[in-house]
């Protein structure tokens, strides 16, 4: 769902225009992920839910980004599209931190006691 999503939000959102070739190949996109799932029986809607919001900001950045890049200068200063994109992980990361930790942050002293003597989490980890 997410092409389906970025293109609802060039289209309307940032009044970027999507090819018709591109609307036409969203039903195709759509119905296979439709295929390969309907034989799940074991459907969370809180998962789906947070699919749909993870689509939503993805679409988002992928916008932001084109918009960013699409700045007079601004390639030349960052030096890269891989550049941008490493500085935008970075990012995403470092404000994800405290809901992490608003979320989960009670469950620390039982992580790291399991970090202490779990040598596969400690190995997969790093």
């Amino acid at each position: 769902a997410e092409p389906a999503v970025a293109a609802v939000l060039s289209q309307f959102v940032y009044k970027k225009k999507i090819s018709r070739a591109k609307w036409l190949c969203l039903p195709i996109v759509i119905g296979g992920v439709i295929l390969a799932s309907v034989k799940e029986l074991d459907f969370a809607v809180s998962a789906l839910v947070s699919a749909c919001i993870a689509n939503l900001f993805a679409a988002f950045k992928g916008n932001e980004n084109k918009k960013l890049m699409d700045t007079e200068g601004l390639k030349d200063r960052m030096g890269s599209v891989g550049n941008q994109f490493a500085l935008t992980a970075i990012l995403g990361f470092l404000m994800s931190i405290p809901v992490a930790m608003f979320k989960e942050g009670s469950k620390m002293g039982e992580f790291i006691s399991l970090w202490k003597t779990s040598p596969a989490l400690s190995i997969n980890l790093i």
